[in-house]
């Protein structure tokens, strides 16, 4: 590659029965320039995305997200709610943000284990909470599973930005899981 005024260039040597080999790929997908203060990235496949990685769960993003935590009031008392937010910025990605949230919840007042109808209380709740809360219209909801703990697909309008927030949440033991994109509608 040609940046200005500097040349890069990345060679991988295998055995020519292995050209088509997941290292090698994975190896030039990794290749970033950073020019000046700003980065500058192709379009990638989630392959090369950064892994997020803690104890109790994984995910990629993009990049590597901004993290920060509040306290939220609730039925169920104060709550810490932990977020993990990615902008992704102007012409880097169909979307404009991607989102991942999680609250552990006193296994007494929420769990994947207790029976469907309180189950669905709880997702009804949450999705009223992020719709009512924002002037946000709910378009669709599915129910899902995800290794067998309950869930949710949820897709919302959000028409003052003339975007959709697509949420997928998950109920595993007492923790949610929220995982949102958000992208303007004609690129959903």
């Amino acid at each position: 590659f040609l940046v200005h005024n500097r040349l890069y260039v990345l060679e991988v040597a295998y055995e020519g029965a292995k050209e088509n080999n997941a290292s090698k790929e994975r190896f030039f997908n990794s290749f970033d320039v950073m020019a000046g203060p700003r980065v500058v990235h192709e379009k990638k496949e989630i392959a090369t995305w950064t892994p997020l990685v803690r104890k109790g769960y994984k995910l990629m993003f993009p990049e590597m997200p901004e993290e920060s935590s509040q306290n939220v009031d609730s039925k169920a008392g104060q709550l810490k709610l932990t977020m993990f937010s990615y902008e992704t910025g102007k012409y880097k990605d169909d979307n404009e943000a991607y989102e991942f949230m999680y609250t552990d919840y006193p296994e007494s007042m929420v769990s994947s284990d207790f029976k469907d109808a309180l189950v669905d209380t709880f997702f009804n709740g949450a999705i009223r909470g992020v719709t009512k809360k924002n002037g946000y219209k709910k378009v669709s909801e599915q129910k899902t599973t995800y290794k067998g703990y309950p869930g949710r697909n949820v897709k919302i309008s959000m028409p003052e930005k003339k975007a959709v927030l697509n949420m997928r949440i998950w109920l595993v033991q007492s923790r949610a899981y929220i995982l949102e994109t958000v992208c303007f509608a004609k690129n959903d």
